[in-house]
């Protein structure tokens, strides 16, 4: 199972190194899954992007029923199916109270 953080702060969010890959990736709302942590900044992945973030910035979530790559398909409200690719994760604010204490 994977563990996975919703952004909540971007400011000061992530590594020197890293700042410039966090402002093109815009994370504000989105899922990240947790691949490592050491004394300073925990390694966060969305989508093909590993960055190195504060993990002051982010709060642990539910994780959601398909991950990145996954194939899935849905039903549309005429009937028609349509089939994809995940590709990005978002989480919604309201969804706080559906998180895991920590």
């Amino acid at each position: 199972m994977f563990e996975f953080l919703a952004s909540i702060i971007l400011e000061g969010a992530s590594h020197p190194d890293d700042s410039p890959t966090m402002i093109q990736l815009f994370p504000n709302c989105k899922a990240f899954e947790l691949l490592g942590e050491n004394e300073c900044y925990i390694t966060v992945r969305h989508m093909d992007t590993i960055v190195r973030v504060s993990p002051d910035c982010f709060q642990k979530i539910n994780s959601p029923k398909e991950f990145f790559g996954d194939a899935v398909k849905i039903r549309l409200s005429n009937k028609q199916i349509r089939r994809g690719i995940v590709s990005i994760i978002y989480w919604h604010h309201k969804q706080k109270n559906r998180s895991i204490p920590s």
